[in-house]
């Protein structure tokens, strides 16, 4: 036990300084009681502004992040096509003018859409099968790349 003697600043009681929180360089001006009550009374105060810092940083990391996605599109183009498909933007261009620059199943020309083409890969294998349209892609995914089902739905089309 500690024998030196500290006044808690909040109750004005003089303890020992065993009573009191020992910080990095020096000892807490509030006893440990004193401490825990007022936590206890300011926890949602507390709550509301760790919250509100949360909120306010994250805002601020986005307005950064799409700042330098503005100001660095191809960098972030590249980055997002090596970690999703594992190929660089050059890549992604040399297959952009094999296919003339056209969806790989309807044709329709990358000037025609709103977005770029999508590269198609295969699920299982990664391996890259070409670019498409937001269309054709999602008209393949939502068909679970399955062939079976594709001829499914070309053999009911024909006979309706």
């Amino acid at each position: 036990m500690n024998d030196q003697l500290r006044k808690c600043t909040q109750c004005g009681i003089e303890k020992s300084t065993d009573e009191f929180y020992t910080r990095k360089r020096d000892v807490s001006t509030k006893c440990i009681q004193c401490e825990k009550e007022y936590r206890i009374a300011n926890k949602e105060k507390h709550r509301a502004y760790t919250k509100q810092h949360y909120i306010d940083n994250m805002s601020s990391y986005k307005e950064k992040a799409s700042i330098w996605k503005k100001n660095n599109i191809s960098k972030h183009r590249d980055s997002n096509l090596r970690a999703n498909y594992g190929i660089t933007i050059d890549d992604y261009n040399l297959i952009f003018d094999d296919q003339y620059g056209c969806c790989a199943i309807c044709g329709t020309h990358q000037s025609e859409l709103y977005q770029t083409l999508n590269v198609d890969h295969c699920h299982g294998t990664r391996d890259i099968r070409g670019l498409l349209c937001g269309k054709c892609n999602k008209g393949i995914g939502l068909f679970n790349d399955s062939i079976v089902l594709l001829d499914n739905a070309i053999d009911y089309l024909r006979e309706v």
